[in-house]
């Protein structure tokens, strides 16, 4: 058993002797277990009224299965005590809080004083996935360390932070940080199902097929990417997919000939796209979007994390993509096997809504084809700004 350094709830640190999981079952005497990488917490469940100890060993700093482990155990209502156990850093500290760790048991002792520091500041950038118990109290020194209790609405300071802690993670590493760990609340995938949208769709279904996947049935888009939508979902085992629609009421209001498109494109994606997509993320704390910064000169140095200024929440987007390049797309769909968009070969390398996709050309901008003609990149839901008012009175449409 790991010698605890550090508690996180009054009452931990049992001294129960812990047997390997694969003797668990079969031991009625005993009521503490150690779970090593790769195996399934989920074993432990018909047992949880006898356990008084899990120890969960990290092996690695950048091995986060153990937050999958604490997650299932705490879901499943485990009230035990959750000890993390091995290579264990500060920058780990609050993850371990937030999913329901009690005592901390590093294989390297931790300076105290920078522990401290981790958990005065990690609060103001995670949300809590279980309530926080008890401030952190290092085993030789009773003190307890405050903690700031925050919901997951974010500012400047806390997208530097995630920025800076999640610098040289892999896209891989980042997803499990946002879907495991939680570190941005509760998020929500917003895809096109376009172009190159199964990446992203394929990496987040292999850390939790239910991922809410919010997609934007504009009523305007191509019969092919709604097909493409069917199979990429059946495909990755995607359980989580949710059409939002426009209002029908708003659509008879300020679009009733379905026609907006060729005289106002921004008031249509507003109606279609931007108003739909508001109020369906009002559940959530953040976004993951496909985005890459080679798509567009708009997109050439966005972060992997960024606030939402689309309104005053707070919330977060995250783009775990960013930095992927062309090839390393291709290469990723030719290693995984994944359906590719029927449009893609017919010269279309970023597909919206039909009327205003259009084909590229070689050499390019891969959006140049997305309202070609008009002085418009974005449309609206990556954009700052509240929506607008109707077209001025006496605006007359040009076909």
């Amino acid at each position: 058993m790991a010698d605890v350094q550090f508690l996180l709830r009054d009452g931990a640190a049992s001294s129960a002797p812990v047997v390997a999981l694969a003797d668990f079952a079969g031991d009625t005497n005993a009521t503490a277990v150690v779970i090593q990488p790769g195996e399934d917490a989920r074993a432990l469940l018909p047992h949880l009224d006898r356990l008084a100890l899990v120890e969960v060993t990290f092996p690695a700093f950048t091995d986060g299965r153990g937050f999958s482990s604490a997650r299932i155990l705490r879901e499943a209502g485990y009230k035990g005590e959750l000890r993390a156990s091995g290579d264990i850093g500060v920058d780990m500290l609050g993850h371990l809080e937030r999913v329901g760790f009690d005592a901390i048991a590093p294989k390297d002792r931790l300076d105290p004083a920078d522990a401290e520091r981790a958990f005065a500041t990690w609060p103001q950038v995670c949300q809590a996935t279980v309530a926080p118990r008890s401030a952190p109290q290092p085993m030789s020194n009773a003190r307890r360390l405050d903690l700031i209790d925050t919901t997951a609405r974010f500012t400047e300071a806390d997208v530097a932070a995630l920025n800076a802690r999640y610098a040289d993670a892999s896209s891989e590493a980042l997803l499990r940080a946002v879907l495991v760990e939680r570190i941005a609340g509760r998020v929500a995938l917003v895809s096109s199902f376009g172009a190159e949208s199964a990446v992203l769709l394929h990496m987040a279904a292999q850390i939790d097929p239910s991922v809410p996947v919010l997609f934007l049935e504009t009523g305007k888009h191509f019969p092919e990417t709604l097909a493409y939508r069917d199979t990429l979902v059946a495909h990755l085992g995607l359980t989580g997919l949710v059409n939002i629609t426009p209002d029908p009421e708003v659509l008879a209001k300020r679009d009733e000939a379905g026609l907006r498109w060729s005289y106002d494109p921004d008031g249509c994606c507003e109606i279609r796209k931007v108003i739909p997509l508001a109020k369906a993320l009002g559940d959530f704390d953040a976004t993951l979007t496909g985005r890459k910064s080679f798509q567009a000169a708009t997109r050439a140095d966005l972060p992997h994390f960024e606030l939402d200024r689309s309104d005053a929440t707070g919330r977060i987007k995250v783009n775990p993509l960013i930095d992927w390049d062309k090839a390393r797309i291709a290469a990723y769909f030719d290693e995984h096997d994944l359906p590719r968009h029927p449009l893609v070969e017919q010269g279309y390398p970023s597909i919206g809504c039909s009327p205003c996709t259009s084909k590229v050309a070689e050499g390019e901008d891969p959006r140049s084809g997305r309202w070609r003609g008009w002085d418009k990149t974005e449309c609206g839901i990556h954009l700052p700004g509240a929506p607008g008012d109707d077209l001025p009175p006496g605006f007359e449409p040009a076909f």
